[in-house]
C-alpha cells in the first residue's frame, strides 16, 4: 500500500528518501494529532525507542567481550521499518535525540559510572544521503559476491531480563544463554517496577511527550506477567518462531495492551 502512495500532484512516489514519502509528509502537515495516525505513531514510538533502549543494554555485553577499548558506538538501521521514524518528527535531530537518549537510558542502566561512550544512528529515515545504501537494497538487487557459507541455527538466546529466576527457583543473571524450555520455564519477578521495561515506560518514553504522541495512554500501560509467560510459553512450542528475550516479549504484550486500550477504552 505505502509503494503506491502518491504525492499531491497525482504521481505514485518513487524516490529513496523516506521523509520525502507522502504518508510522513501528509502526517506531518495535518494529521500527527489525529487517529489513526495518532495510534500509529504512539506504536511506532514505544517500539522503536523500546529497541534503541534494549541495544543499549545489549551493547554493554558486546563491548565487554571485545578486547579492543571502544569509545563509539554507530547503529545502522537499514530495513524498511525504520522509515516509521519519519512518522514521529519531520526533524532529522529530533529522530537522533530519541534513539540516542533510549540507547544511554539503557546503556548506563545499573551502572551510572560507566565513561561516556558517544552512540550515533545512521541510516536513509534518520539522515538522507545517497552514499547511503536504501532500505532493503541487498534484498531488491542482490549481494554481488560470493556465498560466505551456511549459518548454524542459534537455539538459545539471553534471558533479556532482571529479577526473572530458574525454574528452581535461583536467581538468573539477564546475559545467561538459555533455551526456548528454559526461557519459557523461568519464574517471574513479584512485581516489575525493577525491570527493563517498567523503565522504559516511566524515564524512556515520557522524555520526548513533546513530539505529540498519545502519552496518556501509554502511561496507562502495565506489565501483565501471565501475558508475558504466555508468549514465553508459545515460543517454546512454535519451533518456527525467532527466540528472542524476554524483554521483547514484554514489549510486544505492551504494544497488545496499547492496541486494546485504543479499541476498547
Amino acid at each position: 500500500m505505502l509503494t503506491k502512495a502518491k504525492d499531491d500532484a497525482g504521481k505514485v512516489f518513487s524516490g529513496l528518501d523516506p521523509a520525502t514519502h507522502p504518508v510522513p509528509l501528509s502526517i506531518h502537515r495535518r494529521g500527527a494529532q489525529d487517529p489513526p495516525w495518532l495510534h500509529l505513531r504512539t506504536l511506532a514510538y514505544l517500539f522503536l525507542s523500546g529497541i534503541a533502549y534494549y541495544l543499549g543494554l545489549h551493547s554493554r555485553k558486546l563491548l565487554a567481550e571485545t578486547t579492543k577499548k571502544e569509545e563509539e558506538v554507530k547503529i545502522y538501521l537499514a530495513g524498511r521499518g525504520a522509515s516509521l521514524l519519519n512518522w514521529l518528527t519531520a526533524d532529522a535531530n529530533k529522530i537522533q535525540e530519541i534513539l540516542c537518549d533510549a540507547f544511554r537510558q539503557g546503556f548506563l542502566r545499573d551502572n551510572p559510572g560507566s565513561p561516556p561512550i558517544k552512540v550515533t544512528f545512521v541510516g536513509p529515515a534518520i539522515r538522507f544521503s545517497r552514499d547511503l545504501p536504501p532500505p532493503k537494497h541487498e534484498v531488491a538487487t542482490g549481494l554481488l559476491c560470493p556465498p560466505l557459507g551456511t549459518v548454524k541455527q542459534k537455539i538459545t538466546t539471553v534471558v533479556g531480563e532482571v529479577g526473572w529466576k530458574s525454574a528452581d527457583g535461583l536467581g538468573i543473571d539477564r546475559d545467561a544463554e538459555v533455551t526456548a524450555e528454559q526461557l519459557a520455564n523461568l519464574k517471574p519477578p513479584v512485581d516489575h517496577e525493577s525491570s527493563y521495561a517498567y523503565e522504559l515506560l516511566k524515564i524512556v518514553l515520557p522524555k520526548h511527550a513533546d513530539i505529540n504522541v498519545d502519552m496518556t495512554r501509554l502511561q496507562k500501560l502495565t506489565l501483565s506477567t501471565a501475558a508475558i509467560q504466555e508468549r514465553l510459553r508459545r515460543s517454546a512450542e512454535v519451533s518456527e518462531q525467532v527466540l528472542q528475550p524476554i524483554f521483547a516479549c514484554e514489549l510486544k504484550t505492551l504494544m497488545d495492551k496499547y492496541v486494546e486500550l485504543v479499541l476498547y477504552q
